[in-house]
């Protein structure tokens, strides 16, 4: 995949390093006219594509655990995390599996790195090159769990999960987005990776449509917590940077 990099300083007199990657479509050209694609009921509507679509939201902070759970919330990610638990049951309807459990073991079959973190434990990760082996709706589906959790304004923020920024930046690529460009910030604790991008019409509609959702889980929160769209993944004082 080919990059460009540059390294640039100070904001005021804030030191930064701002490292940002171009991301581009080599010899790949879409696999979907950029004028069509699958709506979000469709992506929903498939055993196979929603385990792609909470693939997409599942934290990879320092790799994802390799235990049949999704993983860490924040307190931010509320709305979110209902968005995730009902479509994690309809995923358990939809595959007839036994329970939740299963359901994310079905999810934990697609990550293909695995490592040791600080504590010793195996983690996973998404591979960039995972979406070779699937037809295009995958690519769909995990752009959309993605922007559930992650989308702030204009774009997709992560802390840490370099590998999960560049595997949905190829991807965004490859469905025919324009101006695909990752800023990642290597001078803070965690590193923010920001990926900027201009998304095809019909990955747009994707978006809205899942903002629907969030916004209709949100109206019916018994305390009315204010919708917040996914944004960078603060940690806690107190938990560790792999």
């Amino acid at each position: 995949m080919a990059k460009t990099m540059k390294s640039s300083l100070v904001i005021g007199c804030i030191a930064l390093v701002l490292l940002v990657a171009s991301v581009s479509a080599e010899d790949r050209t879409p696999v979907w006219p950029p004028e069509k694609g699958p709506t979000f009921r469709e992506i929903t509507s498939s055993a196979e594509t929603l385990r792609f679509f909470l693939l997409g939201m599942i934290d990879e902070y320092g790799g994802k655990t390799n235990t049949p759970d999704s993983g860490r919330w924040w307190e931010k990610d509320e709305i979110p995390r209902l968005l995730f638990q009902r479509y994690t049951t309809r995923l358990v309807a939809l595959a007839k599996l036994s329970s939740e459990k299963e359901a994310m073991a079905r999810v934990l079959a697609l990550y293909e790195k695995k490592s040791l973190n600080l504590a010793h434990q195996e983690v996973v990760f998404v591979s960039r090159d995972i979406f070779r082996h699937y037809p295009v709706e995958m690519g769909y589906a995990f752009i959309a769990g993605a922007y559930a959790r992650y989308w702030c304004c204009d774009h997709f923020d992560f802390a840490n999960a370099t590998h999960k920024a560049n595997a949905l930046g190829d991807e965004l690529v490859n469905l025919g987005c324009s101006n695909v460009e990752l800023r990642s910030r290597l001078d803070i604790t965690p590193i923010d990776n920001r990926l900027y991008v201009t998304p095809t019409v019909p990955l747009k509609k994707v978006f809205d449509e899942v903002q629907s959702e969030l916004t209709e889980i949100k109206k019916n929160l018994p305390n009315k917590a204010s919708l917040q769209t996914p944004s960078s993944i603060t940690p806690p004082a107190g938990v560790p940077v792999p």
